[in-house]
């Protein structure tokens, strides 16, 4: 959590993009129709919008979570990761099947 920026706060969000294969003709009949997903933390502005809501803050820093998100969220652990040039924050889920149930119900759709 070192070098966060003072006053921001981090959000947990999410994406998800059907396979493009799905409008196109698709080389490969296994990706046609797949969606792609992923959770992102991000530094943000302190006040939340509506759609937000807040967590347990994490060594001093506000967490905010899209509402949608919550359900997926018990036992998820915020960690850092990547290269040593290039450290960012991860989120990792305690049960990520969970993520896969999700994705069906939001498809396409980002967050």
């Amino acid at each position: 959590m070192q070098g966060l920026r003072f006053g921001h706060s981090l959000y947990v969000l999410w994406f998800a993009i059907l396979c493009p294969c799905r409008r196109h003709a698709c080389p490969s009949p296994v990706l046609r129709g797949l969606t792609v997903g992923d959770l992102t933390v991000q530094l943000g502005d302190p006040d939340p919008k509506p759609r937000y809501m807040e967590l347990e803050p994490l060594e001093g820093v506000k967490v905010l979570a899209e509402r949608s998100l919550l359900e997926l969220l018990p036992g998820a652990t915020l960690h850092e990761t990547g290269l040593p040039v290039a450290r960012h924050l991860a989120i990792s889920l305690d049960r990520p099947e969970r993520w896969i149930e999700f994705l069906e119900h939001h498809p396409g759709r980002r967050g």
